[in-house]
């Protein structure tokens, strides 16, 4: 549905309930604004070049990574690859431009 109306809608994980979302429901929401879901499955690490660097902490926020970044703007590197998996208290690195 969040598709449909042209949000950018990133699901991480692979399970098929959403157990964390990093909108609250019913939260009127700006186009450019990344919608993050968490489901219950195993977490991934998805590619984030390009993100803005709000969404990466709201990334973060959810999945329990520590973030460490410098710069402002989008991510245009990061620390923990696309599809490693994700573990609670490790540090994602990420500059930004």
């Amino acid at each position: 549905m969040l598709t449909d109306k042209e949000f950018d809608v990133s699901v991480i994980g692979n399970g098929n309930l959403v157990s964390k979302q990093s909108i609250v429901a019913g939260t009127k929401i700006k186009g450019d604004q990344r919608v993050i879901l968490i489901t219950n499955g195993n977490l991934t690490m998805p590619r984030i070049i390009g993100w803005q660097k709000a969404d990466v902490e709201r990334l973060c926020k959810l999945t329990g990574l520590k973030l460490e970044a410098t710069g402002s703007g989008y991510a245009d590197s990061q620390s923990i690859t696309a599809s490693e998996a994700i573990k609670e208290n490790k540090v994602l690195k990420v500059n930004f431009e």
